[in-house]
C-alpha cells in the first residue's frame, strides 16, 4: 500500500534537504497539544474520523447569543472611541478592536482543534507546495 499518495512528508523534506533535524526538532515541539489530542483518542480509533469530528465540531462560543454579544460589546466599545477619540483615531481604534475580537478573542474562546497544528506548523514545516 503506498502510505505517502503523493502528499508531502517530513521524512522526503529531510532526505532532500530542504529541512533539518532541528527543523524537525523545533516542529515536534510545537506539536506537543497535538500529541496530547492524539494519545486521547480510543485505542483502535479511527483517526480521519476522530480528526473530522474535532474540526467540525462547533462549540458554543460559535452559537448566535455569545457571537452577537461579543460583536455588540465590540462594535460599542469602537463607536465610543470614535466619539471620544479624533475621527481617524477612533477609526483606527475600531479596527484595531475589531481584529482583536476577530483573531484573538475568538480563538481563545473557541480553543484549540487539532487542525490548528495541521494547518499551521506543519503546512509550513512542509512547505508551500503542501
Amino acid at each position: 500500500m503506498n502510505w505517502s499518495m503523493g502528499l508531502p512528508s517530513i521524512r522526503n523534506a529531510v532526505n532532500t534537504g530542504q529541512r533539518t533535524i532541528g527543523d524537525v526538532i523545533r516542529l515536534v515541539e510545537k506539536a506537543e497539544k497535538f500529541k496530547d489530542w492524539l494519545k486521547n483518542q480510543k485505542e483502535g480509533a479511527d483517526l480521519r474520523n476522530a480528526y473530522l469530528s474535532a474540526v467540525t465540531h462547533i462549540d458554543w462560543a460559535e452559537k448566535f447569543p455569545p457571537r452577537a454579544l461579543r460583536w455588540l460589546i465590540f462594535a460599542a466599545a469602537s463607536g465610543v472611541t470614535g466619539l471620544v477619540l479624533n475621527p481617524l483615531t477612533g477609526a483606527l481604534a475600531g479596527a484595531a478592536l475589531s481584529a482583536t475580537d476577530s483573531f484573538l478573542i475568538d480563538r481563545l474562546v473557541k480553543g484549540w482543534k487539532p487542525n490548528q497544528f495541521v494547518d499551521g506548523p506543519l503546512k509550513s514545516f512542509l512547505g508551500p507546495d503542501s
